[in-house]
């Protein structure tokens, strides 16, 4: 696979003012790339310093020639880049060092060094060249823009000697502590899938063992609630387990979990989970603005409770023979109407709104598309905090002890996170 070299170019290239290579030429020595593309900035040299002021493309001109013929410009020690291309793509600007001006300019060039690149290539990065916010900027948008494989390089200051044994051309890492960046606010928006393949990707490109082995890990946790955001609570287990409980916290998801996929279990502990973890799906929906989802999650668990009311007050019988005497399934709205007309469930009739429009919008939301307001899945989300509360006295204190709510469980795993 060929090697394409990604670099801006500095004061110190190609030859450093302390007698040494400078970076780009010391990196090609090394790494021998097959292809070089290099961002001069429009012009170098500084008139109160009495440098000369010179073009970027004479800077990159200058820089190509040591590559290719060094003997010719006293290089001793390095035999030049036999066969290589070398390519200049000016950074037009008069302020390399602005982050806001060169920017948009580095991305347009490597958007079209990407589309010149018709095969799979190892892109070879230098950060050690340039201004830093060119060194900055290349490192992140070549992360962003480069696909394949992207190796960053680092040169040490001629001026320091390396440690024993150490080269002074070192690989390093930045990709992954960026992507460890943006993982919070994909936390806050309960995007566990998405969380657990960057942190695959950290594991994949981190050159620390510690956060190759911490990151991966975590990748595991967020595929758990990533399956457990869908209900799917076996698998959400056996995925859980698959790391060491190291929290006090990530012990309490882990009963919680397990109880959750105990099919076997029919006390009231569980049925009352099952209703709080179904209230707090809908309620992440809810946070995220999915009020057509916020709305249909919350009005399967009012069925789910008001079934449980009709049993609860040992009512089933009657209820199947007068609510339903053709065998059929009655609704939310149904078993609701009944309880109502039965005069059986006093508590019920202190619920807010119009129940009745808010079947209308849930329906028409499932079979028609049609936009769910905000105000109807409030309704909905009242009406299941007081049917929980009349059906189950004691979930106020459960609720509040909950690991996954919707806040304590992105508070818990940003501070995760954050031990990367």
């Amino acid at each position: 696979m060929r090697k394409v070299l990604l670099t801006c170019v500095g004061d110190n290239d190609p030859l450093s003012s302390r007698k040494g290579f400078g970076s780009v030429v010391s990196l090609c020595e090394v790494l021998e790339p097959d292809l070089v593309y290099l961002f001069p900035s429009s012009r170098y040299g500084r008139p109160k310093a009495k440098s000369p002021i010179i073009s970027g493309q004479e800077k990159g001109e200058d820089v190509r020639k040591v590559l290719m013929n060094p003997g010719e410009w006293g290089v001793n020690g390095y035999q030049g880049l036999d066969g290589a291309s070398i390519r200049i793509r000016i950074i037009e600007t008069d302020a390399p060092q602005s982050y806001r001006e060169v920017a948009p300019k580095l991305r347009d060039h490597l958007r079209q060094v990407v589309a010149e690149i018709d095969e799979p290539v190892v892109w070879l990065v230098n950060v050690s060249s340039g201004t830093t916010a060119e060194k900055n900027l290349l490192s992140a948008c070549a992360t962003e823009i480069c696909t394949g494989s992207v190796e960053v390089w680092q040169v040490g200051d001629p001026q320091y000697e390396p440690e024993k044994g150490e080269s002074r051309i070192q690989r390093v890492e930045v990709r992954d502590s960026i992507i460890i960046s943006s993982l919070p606010a994909l936390v806050d928006h309960f995007r566990y899938g998405a969380v657990a393949e960057l942190l695959t990707k950290v594991a994949d490109i981190a050159l620390d063992d510690e956060r190759q082995k911490k990151a991966g890990a975590l990748a595991e946790r967020f595929r758990a609630l990533a399956l457990w955001d869908r209900r799917e609570y076996g698998p959400a287990t056996q995925t859980w387990r698959t790391r060491r409980q190291e929290s006090e916290w990530e012990r309490r998801v882990f009963d919680t979990i397990q109880t959750l996929s105990n099919v076997n279990d029919t006390g009231i502990n569980r049925a009352m989970l099952l209703t709080l973890d179904g209230f707090e799906n809908g309620e992440r929906r809810y946070l995220e603005g999915e009020f057509g989802g916020a709305l249909v999650i919350w009005w399967t668990v009012l069925e789910t409770l008001l079934k449980y009311r009709v049993g609860a007050m040992s009512l089933q019988e009657e209820y199947d023979r007068t609510c339903r005497p053709d065998k059929s399934y009655p609704g939310v709205s149904d078993t609701y109407n009944w309880l109502i007309a039965c005069n059986r469930d006093p508590g019920l009739t202190n619920l807010p709104g119009d129940f009745g429009k808010i079947a209308k919008s849930r329906n028409q939301w499932i079979h028609q598309h049609e936009v769910v307001t905000e105000r109807y899945a409030v309704n909905a989300r009242e009406y299941v905090l007081l049917v929980m509360q009349l059906q189950f006295p004691k979930i106020n204190a459960v609720s509040s002890k909950n690991p996954l709510s919707a806040t304590c469980h992105r508070d818990e795993l940003k501070a995760l996170i954050r031990e990367l």
